[in-house]
């Protein structure tokens, strides 16, 4: 229920990981959701303006850097669940492979599942807030929980993807 809200973190600690930086919540460490009541922060505008930008090329998702959020459009052509161990407990992992002209990406997530998107298997969609990741030196893209991810089925280039399905 948080994604996408502006939150506020008190007394947090400077970690170093894999050479780069990063913050680690401390015993002392605060969260907070402060009321913005119609205010557009500088970080609500950065979010909502995501869902506006322009989708990328597949191929240029492999240029991208880790942790940017960005916006994706191609053919879900496979979808798989895996099982996966996660701290002595088995989850599901949902597997997609999204595709256009340029190439391929895979597209994962903890929190859907295939019933979330079997009625758009092999048609063209568009995910707007999508995570970049790396994964053994690949590119991956991950949903966002709640309401991070947009699913959009119809689009500006969905005919052409189309017809690119079809060749």
């Amino acid at each position: 229920a948080s994604v996408g809200q502006v939150v506020k973190f008190s007394k947090l600690s400077m970690i170093m990981f894999n050479g780069k930086r990063g913050l680690s919540l401390c015993r002392d460490s605060t969260i907070a959701f402060p009321s913005t009541l119609g205010v557009a922060t500088e970080e609500a505008k950065w979010w909502a303006a995501l869902l506006v930008k322009s989708p990328m090329r597949i191929i240029d998702v492999h240029d991208v850097d880790s942790d940017c959020v960005i916006s994706v459009c191609g053919i879900i052509g496979t979808m798989t669940t895996e099982l996966k161990r996660v701290r002595d407990e088995t989850k599901e992992l949902l597997c997609i492979r999204l595709t256009d002209r340029t190439g391929c990406v895979d597209v994962r997530s903890w929190s859907h599942s295939e019933s979330d998107f079997s009625s758009l298997l092999e048609r063209p969609v568009m995910l707007r807030r999508v995570r970049v990741t790396s994964f053994g030196g690949l590119k991956i893209l991950e949903l966002l929980e709640g309401p991070g991810t947009v699913l959009v089925a119809d689009f500006d280039g969905a005919d052409d993807l189309s017809l690119y399905w079809q060749e």
